[in-house]
């Protein structure tokens, strides 16, 4: 495609689990007088790698560079998380059972087909159910999706097209169960919430629905789902932030003095949280959050402060400390719900300068730095 006029046209491959080539790292081949293939990231993908693109004299060599580039694309698709909305049964009839089951399942009886874990691909799967290869109706489409998600994927479980009952992590892969209904293709899910959102037609711009109407498909406004839900449900933000649904650091975060900046501003919190833990023994997070609060007397104004997606900026900073203080090790909370301090945190106290390390070496070791970065915070101080 191309516009009307243009002296160029371009071809985009990308996997089938993305809604779009902007969603995605793609094998590009841009056709005109000095034509170029090779690996180029969607607009949509944040934080994305650099491009990596090359000139081609004809189409042996664009095929040669796409060969020497596959296995690279397919690896990078992979590590991006997707997004999916799923529907439980008509009008959701069998949401409840799967949310207490810790399941995802999707019922395809009126196909050729039954166990589909060894079949490797999409063309496969439509010859399989006796469709031509290149066959593109949904339903092939939208269990060849929900064979082939990652683990980890974030799944929206919808009533309808504009009704999500809940969020969820794909927890284990696809398999095959001989039982009494018909949903037998299943997944492991891990349920986060089963808070309720129902969309308004056209309140994010161009979107008079929320879902598509198929079973399993990708979900296109993700973020803003997301966004949504912590609108509302401000308590979800813990459990968000620990499975990694969001990320809200910005620039604004940053503590800054003297034009350095010596880190995010949530490490201020690191030894209050692991002071009152200390005292209290344990705690639910919404109980050692309040006393770290009250403790630290912040104004109204401050506390009054939120975030883009409308959560109290203190609380957000809390809760992104507490998760940084588990990932390094000092506290626990395999008591759904409840934390508490690990042998490592009941004998640590730490100095600022071991602060600001312990965040570089977490940001180090998950990779997951992405607006604050680690060359930013180097040879500074961390302010009181």
């Amino acid at each position: 495609p191309a516009n009307f006029g243009s002296v160029y046209c371009w071809i985009a491959l990308y996997p089938n689990q993305k809604y779009s080539h902007r969603n995605a790292y793609q094998f590009l081949w841009q056709l005109q007088e000095n034509s170029f293939v090779g690996r180029m990231a969607g607009d949509n993908i944040k934080d994305a790698e650099s491009d990596n693109l090359v000139n081609v004299n004809n189409y042996a060599e664009a095929v040669e560079v796409m060969k020497g580039m596959k296995d690279e694309i397919i690896k990078m698709n992979k590590e991006i998380r997707n997004y999916f909305k799923f529907a439980p049964g008509a009008q959701a009839i069998e949401w409840e059972n799967f949310y207490e089951k810790g399941i995802i399942a999707v019922d395809y009886s009126h196909l050729k087909v039954k166990d589909i874990s060894n079949i490797n691909s999409l063309e496969e799967l439509n010859l399989e159910c006796g469709f031509t290869e290149n066959n593109s109706q949904n339903q092939t489409w939208n269990l060849w999706l929900f064979k082939s998600a990652n683990v980890g994927d974030v799944v929206f479980a919808a009533k309808g097209v504009n009704v999500c009952l809940g969020i969820g992590i794909i927890a284990g892969d696809y398999y095959y169960e001989e039982n009494d209904s018909d949903y037998k293709h299943i997944r492991k899910i891990n349920w986060i919430t089963d808070k309720i959102y129902q969309y308004k037609p056209n309140t994010f711009k161009k979107y008079s629905t929320m879902f598509r109407p198929d079973t399993f498909s990708p979900s296109l406004i993700h973020d803003e789902i997301i966004n949504e839900y912590l609108r509302l449900y401000p308590e979800l933000m813990d459990v968000f932030i620990e499975n990694e649904v969001i990320v809200d650091v910005n620039n604004e975060d940053l503590i800054v003095e003297d034009n350095k900046v010596s880190g995010p501003k949530f490490l201020r919190f690191f030894n209050p949280i692991l002071k009152f833990l200390k005292i209290k023994g344990e705690g639910k997070a919404s109980e050692i959050t309040e006393l770290v609060v009250k403790d630290l007397q912040y104004s109204e104004d401050e506390l009054s402060k939120k975030t883009k997606t409308g959560v109290p900026v203190v609380y957000n900073q809390i809760a992104w400390a507490r998760n940084y203080l588990r990932e390094a090790g000092l506290l626990d909370n395999s008591k759904r719900g409840i934390w508490s301090l690990t042998e490592k945190g009941r004998n640590t106290n730490l100095t600022e300068e071991q602060v600001l390390d312990l965040f570089k070496s977490i940001q180090e070791k998950n990779k997951v730095s992405k607006e604050v970065k680690i060359e930013e915070i180097q040879n500074v101080e961390l302010n009181n």
